[in-house]
């Protein structure tokens, strides 16, 4: 029906991506995906939090190792073709935020 108006169908969520229409590199016809944006930063709270929790009760090499499994994790699942920039952003702020809780904490004075 959209094709012989000249329009492009919507895009749909489901299973935590976003289906939309995009064009091969040569031209032709293909249904995208990326990950929903409520689900990414979702799961960027849900590790966030888990670091300002692990930071209390596990050591630094223990909390690094368990981040790194966290992160394939979730790569394992939303790591698909075309995704990548989603996926590059979530290794971004996963990273920076286990950087920074991983960094000794300065006394209150």
């Amino acid at each position: 029906m959209a094709k012989g108006r000249g329009e492009k169908p919507k895009g749909f969520t489901f299973l935590g991506f976003d289906h939309y229409c995009g064009k091969t590199k040569e031209g032709h016809f293909k249904v995208k995906r990326r990950t929903n944006l409520r689900k990414l930063q979702a799961g960027l709270r849900k590790f966030t939090e888990w670091c300002e929790k692990a930071r209390r009760w596990m050591i630094k090499g223990e909390m690094l190792r368990s981040a790194r499994r966290r992160i394939v994790g979730h790569l394992n699942y939303y790591a698909i073709t075309d995704n990548s920039p989603r996926c590059g952003e979530y290794i971004y702020h996963a990273t920076r935020h286990t950087v920074q809780m991983a960094q000794p904490q300065e006394p209150v004075q």
